[in-house]
């Protein structure tokens, strides 16, 4: 989950950005702006997540920022009104902000302590933004843009189903 969520996040806050200045969707100082408030609104989320974390099941909230996640990247995909990206990725950066914690929180019971599983699992983690933004780039100059959101697509998606299990995984073993 957090390969893709890197990929994706890494490619919002940076990629998307410079995509729409390109298209004249927005102005360079706008676009600083919008960076600003992306990171403005995942602090806002972080604090969120601190306060309601010990509350809500780690698992149900993962699922409720990816679900909100995707709904965030289909409208910024679906639109190339000015107002509408600016809630786009500011809901984005909002929802973006507790899946890392939040998982790495919830990964720590099935770890158990392993510096070693702890590494691993931050290095895979880590190379979704790395590959990620490499591989959106390649498909954007090569096939089109088209290409290039339809990973991003893909690692919404992937989020979701992965996150939608995880709640129905852990649901059914508290039933046993």
């Amino acid at each position: 989950l957090l390969f893709l969520y890197l990929g994706l996040e890494n490619c919002v806050n940076g990629w998307f950005v410079t995509y729409f200045k390109s298209m004249d969707i927005m102005s360079s100082t706008y676009a600083t702006n919008l960076v600003s408030v992306t990171w403005i609104m995942v602090m806002l989320g972080r604090l969120l997540t601190a306060k309601i974390s010990s509350k809500v099941d780690k698992n149900k909230l993962i699922s409720g920022y990816c679900v909100a996640t995707t709904v965030f990247f289909i409208l910024l995909t679906a639109t190339h009104n000015l107002a509408v990206i600016t809630v786009a990725i500011a809901g984005l950066g909002f929802f973006f902000a507790g899946i890392y914690p939040t998982t790495v929180s919830s990964v720590g019971n099935i770890i158990k302590g392993s510096t070693t599983g702890m590494s691993l699992f931050l290095a895979i983690a880590a190379l979704g933004g790395i590959v990620t933004p490499q591989i959106v780039g390649f498909l954007a100059d090569r096939i089109g843009m088209t290409a290039a959101i339809l990973v991003l697509a893909f690692n919404a998606a992937g989020m979701l189903i992965m996150s939608g299990t995880n709640v129905l995984m852990r649901r059914k073993e508290t039933h046993i």
